[in-house]
């Protein structure tokens, strides 16, 4: 089915969806359309995106849309996903100078920034979020590893 991207570029517009690509390229009407057959990108572009697509040709306006049934599993392609189920996390251990075992996926940024100051003079900026904190002493210890 042929469907109209209302927004007009000069090369036309290149969409990603589903896995499939579309190019909305200008027709002999100056309309750029592009035929999409998965019932899940059209539900999709018109259904979801009627701002900028929509059905294109003489009987466009006969055709009824009904959302495609999709697994649940498959996420917005211009969204993140919402699943928020985390795998177990595995441990990343540090030895202290006075021999302490440490696992910093163990520690908030908090803790992270409080334990990095201590043992390597490092000073988190406060827009440094844990995993920048965890990397900057991971390579404090590689810089001191190699001098040694």
């Amino acid at each position: 089915m042929q469907v109209k991207c209302k927004l007009k570029r000069v090369n036309g517009t290149i969409i990603d969806l589903f896995g499939q690509t579309y190019h909305f390229t200008p027709n002999a009407a100056n309309d750029h359309v592009a035929e999409v057959t998965d019932p899940h990108a059209l539900h999709r572009l018109v259904n979801e995106i009627p701002v900028g697509y929509e059905l294109y040709g003489a009987d466009a306006d006969k055709v009824v849309l009904r959302p495609a049934s999709m697994p649940v599993s498959t996420p917005h392609p211009f969204q993140a996903s919402t699943d928020r189920t985390t795998e177990p996390v595995e441990p990343l251990i540090v030895k202290t100078e006075e021999g302490e075992e440490i696992d910093l996926m163990a520690m908030d940024r908090e803790a992270l920034a409080e334990f990095a100051t201590k043992e390597f003079g490092i000073t988190a900026h406060a827009k440094w979020k844990a995993d920048t904190i965890r990397n900057k002493i991971i390579e404090a210890i590689r810089v001191a590893g190699s001098e040694s």
